[in-house]
């Protein structure tokens, strides 16, 4: 046995929201309080690290006919670090060579979020537009290493916004026919000191399509997702590819059973989901699963 250590984590929250109706007019409001406290015991002693937030939001929606709305809101939001963030990656607390205690990052991030929106919604057709943009306070963020126990690191940084736009569809082509589409583009930097770069593992644009056939106790769907290139370090000099995948299954439905059949990967495509820098500037990738095959089966009790 190496080391025995217990980490005890305790939070309290209180919610409060207020809704007011003028005409086409929705405004709301919403205030949380949060308490976190995460305490350690160990083979080295930790002061308990105590947090305290006051999370405010504000949103107004107008009507513009029965089935269209427009959207905005502003909020604020604190987060503490989590234990691997506090840890620096380890597992268990230790001393450096000057006695002194290794920590990571114990201080929270806070993060501004404006959004403004565009909702449509009919029998056939729901449509989701949203612009956002979030500027973080000393936002916790990957650097592209692993730690002793195999977990991703992060550093804790200045300044830093993301910001971009979010589309969601649903279309019923007839009473068989479904499609869908969730894409996303992205645009983010992190400001330290004079330097300007992008944040680890933030693809600027994310395609979901899917296409689903339903008749009778038979479902068929098939989903086509395109990720673009993200990078892996905090030079930006190293990426992941970007890639596409298709995937596709069907099910079928009889008394209370459920019969699946999944296939992922289709074209058998060569990707990775996370990557790393070696010291020497080698970079590693996590090449993910060629295509494969899963048989699912339910049973429905009630």
């Amino acid at each position: 046995q190496l080391y025995e250590n217990t980490g005890y984590k305790n939070d309290f929250s209180a919610f409060v929201k207020a809704d007011y109706l003028w005409e086409k007019i929705k405004i709301s409001a919403s205030l949380q309080y949060r308490h976190a406290k995460f305490s350690y015991k160990g083979d080295a002693e930790l002061v308990p690290l105590k947090w305290n937030f006051l999370n405010p939001k504000f949103g107004i929606t107008y009507n513009l006919k029965p089935n269209q709305e427009l959207y905005f809101s502003l909020g604020k939001v604190g987060r503490e670090p989590t234990r691997n963030d506090i840890f620096a990656g380890n597992d268990n607390l230790s001393f450096n060579e000057n006695n002194e205690l290794i920590l990571g990052t114990t201080t929270p991030e806070y993060v501004t979020d404006y959004e403004f929106g565009y909702r449509h919604f009919s029998n056939k057709l729901k449509v989701s537009a949203n612009l956002f943009y979030m500027n973080f306070k000393d936002e916790i963020v990957l650097n592209g290493q692993f730690g002793p126990n195999g977990i991703a690191l992060t550093n804790k940084v200045d300044k830093s916004y993301r910001m971009g736009i979010e589309l969601s569809t649903d279309y019923h082509l007839n009473d068989n026919w479904i499609l869908s589409n969730n894409s996303s583009w992205m645009s983010s930097k992190i400001k330290q000191s004079t330097e300007s770069f992008t944040p680890i593992l933030t693809p600027k644009l994310i395609v979901n399509q899917e296409i689903k056939y339903t008749k009778d106790a038979l479902q068929l769907q098939a989903s086509y997702r395109y990720q673009a290139t993200s990078f892996i370090n905090f030079s930006n000099d190293k990426k992941i590819p970007s890639h596409q995948l298709v995937n596709a299954a069907a099910f079928y439905n009889f008394t209370k059973w459920e019969v699946g059949v999944l296939v992922n990967n289709i074209f058998n495509t060569i990707y990775f989901n996370h990557a790393y820098v070696e010291p020497d500037g080698t970079a590693k990738y996590f090449v993910q699963m060629p295509r494969n095959f899963m048989i699912s089966l339910k049973y429905k009790a009630f």
